[in-house]
């Protein structure tokens, strides 16, 4: 499957003469690093940028099969996160458990920009994500009174459980509880 972008519409190409026919024209096209790497209707083109999206996660091979086929590639990730997940021993002592985002970042650290500013997590997590991970370096993104928290009837969501729930699913459940 292939998505394309034709005249500010989304399509969606299932079909291999569709894609063959399509890919020369303008069009900004999206697939997996997967259909990338072995689509045999990709394998001979050449596009002006790849944009990969979470990097970090993926082993080199997969990455270069992507990116060689753009004149101008774009490497978005965290190297600090899930790395590419090598089960056999002998594939990480060869340095496949390595990315490619990450090669490059201890290579060339001057290329690199780091995001702090995150909007994603609660402050509670971000705080975890700074002590652990991340030095301190993550920012909130928002104002704090914009953080929003689910609503939650407590008293009722008790009786809807039942005397039988868990005195440790309730606890978890209680909305004084800002992260779980």
């Amino acid at each position: 499957v292939y998505i394309c972008v034709q005249k500010k519409r989304i399509v969606v190409v299932c079909s291999f003469a569709l894609v063959l026919a399509l890919l020369d024209s303008k069009l900004v096209w999206a697939t997996t690093c997967s259909n990338a790497s072995k689509s045999a209707a990709l394998r001979d083109q050449q596009f002006d940028y790849c944009i990969v999206e979470e990097a970090g996660q993926l082993n080199e091979p997969m990455t270069i099969a992507s990116i060689r086929l753009a004149k101008v590639f774009v490497l978005v990730g965290d190297d600090l996160q899930l790395r590419p997940i090598v089960k056999n021993d002998e594939a990480k002592a060869q340095g496949l458990s390595l990315s490619l985002l990450e090669r490059l970042f201890n290579k060339f650290p001057r290329a690199a920009a780091s995001l702090q500013l995150q909007y994603r997590m609660s402050p509670q997590i971000m705080a975890l994500a700074n002590c652990l991970t991340y030095n301190g370096c993550l920012l909130l993104g928002y104002n704090l009174a914009q953080w929003k928290q689910l609503a939650l009837n407590f008293e009722h969501l008790k009786k809807a459980l039942g005397r039988a729930t868990s005195p440790w699913l309730l606890s978890l459940l209680d909305p004084k509880r800002d992260v779980v």
